[in-house]
């Protein structure tokens, strides 16, 4: 459940799957970082209030992953 009590997912714990991303090749201006040529970051925000919820740094050529996947 997002902090706007919005239900991103049932039954497991594959929250991203319920929430807005926005993917990145470059880290945004923001963030005062520079990404390695091989990375990419994605965020991902409530689909709701547009709340930042995470942000995963991962390889170019792959989607982020959930971290722990449980089935509920």
């Amino acid at each position: 459940m997002s902090p706007a009590n919005h239900i991103l997912c049932s039954g497991s714990t594959a929250w991203r799957s319920g929430a807005v991303s926005r993917r990145h090749e470059n880290a945004p201006a923001q963030a005062c970082i520079n990404l390695h040529a091989d990375l990419a970051m994605t965020e991902w925000y409530c689909p709701v209030s547009g709340a930042l919820l995470a942000v995963d740094v991962h390889r170019k050529d792959t989607s982020p992953q959930n971290d722990v996947m449980l089935q509920i």
